[in-house]
């Protein structure tokens, strides 16, 4: 957002892909209020690719910064279709194949969101190809090679490793186990820092633990619930926890 570090650069475009209460000490508590931070990234005349999943008061505030800046704007009007579904074999994943705008794209992540994630990608990088001159559709295959390591990520001993950290990533991931693992129960090793919704994530990470083991998380110059204080939140949902 219009804070982060990465915000000095003048890009090729923007790409604000969900708005969801994250990092609420700071962007604020209010969706409106977060909206506008995220929208920070906006640039005077440079495009703005916006994902799913953003509602209508933060669509509000977005398209009146890019109004302000005379920055085009798209917003996904419609998901891929799903051809093949993939599947995990062992720890392997057997990759998607997704349609949109007529164009079948193989995509090596897992995940059901794929099918939002992609009509951003392939709208962003449908204005590089016009503005560089490259084939668009050759472009997308190369989502056939990419990899994204701690997001639905199954371990040589087959545990699952995902670094969702807020209640949306939390939701996509409970969503995700049960369409994959469908009634299996994990043990959950869970941490988090202070600034987040430990409330939220637990209770929505209830609806797939068989137990869950909390332990302690060092970072520097942040502060981290302690695993008695997240136990104690876990006892409220009569959960199983250590």
């Amino acid at each position: 957002g219009r804070l982060d570090a990465t915000n000095i650069v003048t890009p090729e475009f923007s790409i604000i892909t969900s708005i969801g209460l994250d990092h609420s000490s700071h962007l604020g508590k209010k969706i409106a209020d977060i909206a506008k931070e995220k929208a920070g990234i906006i640039k005077s005349q440079i495009p703005v690719f916006c994902g799913f999943n953003i509602s209508p008061i933060a669509k509000k505030v977005i398209k009146c910064r890019a109004k302000n800046l005379s920055s085009p704007i798209t917003f996904c009007g419609k998901k891929a279709v799903f051809i093949r579904h993939g599947k995990f074999l062992s720890t392997a994943f057997t990759g998607h194949i997704l349609n949109y705008n007529g164009v079948s794209v193989p995509i090596r992540l897992p995940g059901i969101q794929q099918a939002k994630n992609l009509p951003l990608v392939s709208d962003a990088l449908s204005y590089l190809a016009k503005k560089y001159k490259f084939n668009h559709e050759k472009t997308l295959l190369g989502l056939s090679k990419l990899s994204l390591c701690a997001r639905l990520n199954v371990m040589p001993d087959s545990s699952l490793l995902d670094g969702a950290h807020n209640p949306q990533a939390i939701s996509i991931l409970v969503k995700n186990i049960k369409y994959y693992f469908k009634k299996k129960k994990f043990c959950v090793i869970f941490a988090c820092m202070k600034d987040k919704d430990a409330v939220g994530m637990i209770k929505r990470l209830s609806e797939i633990a068989s137990e869950f083991r909390f332990v302690p998380l060092s970072v520097l110059n942040r502060k981290s619930y302690s695993p008695q204080e997240l136990f104690e939140i876990a006892r409220n949902f009569k959960m199983n926890a250590k």
